[in-house]
């Protein structure tokens, strides 16, 4: 009872397996897990059936022979099923790793490239207000000295080029 019981929940869990299982390699040795099991149940309950009846010796000589085969063969492409999955994480690690590693490199791009725009702005903005304010400054200077003979060239129609339009 104990034995059909583990064997069911077995099967759940195959079942819940072989809907996870993708990739044409596991999917292949999937299908042959699930044939060396049927293989091995198939061992199992003859095993059962020859201890019902009584007949131990004949159950212990197909235990040492016929069900140990078909459960190592069982459990062997189970381990071979677990390494192609293994191989199959691994891959995906890689390939997740990479693209962390491209999508990191053109983030830093992306970052200095925006950096150096925005100094370039800064830049520009900065000296369009300063040039007209030291023009002003320089006219300014003159006029002090007395020179009154000043040309003074406005473009714009900003605070500063109202002061150098005063001027």
């Amino acid at each position: 009872e104990r034995i059909e019981k583990k064997r069911a929940e077995i099967g759940v869990a195959l079942d819940k397996l072989g809907r996870l299982v993708a990739g044409d390699k596991e999917t292949a040795q999937f299908k042959v897990v699930t044939a060396t099991r049927a293989t091995y149940v198939t061992s199992q309950q003859e095993i059962l059936k020859m201890v019902a009846e009584s007949r131990k010796d004949e159950a212990v000589q197909y235990l040492l022979t016929t069900m140990r085969k078909s459960q190592n063969d069982y459990l062997n492409e189970l381990r071979t099923l677990i390494k192609l999955e293994l191989e199959e994480v691994a891959q995906a690690n890689q390939q997740a790793s990479t693209a962390y590693r491209s999508t990191r490199a053109m983030m830093i791009v992306l970052t200095l490239l925006s950096a150096a725009l925005a100094g370039f702005i800064v830049f520009w903005i900065t000296r369009s207000i300063t040039r007209p304010i030291a023009a002003c400054v320089d006219v300014a200077e003159k006029l002090s000295e007395g020179d009154t003979d000043q040309r003074v060239e406005v473009r714009g129609k900003d605070e500063t080029s109202q002061l150098l339009a005063s001027m």
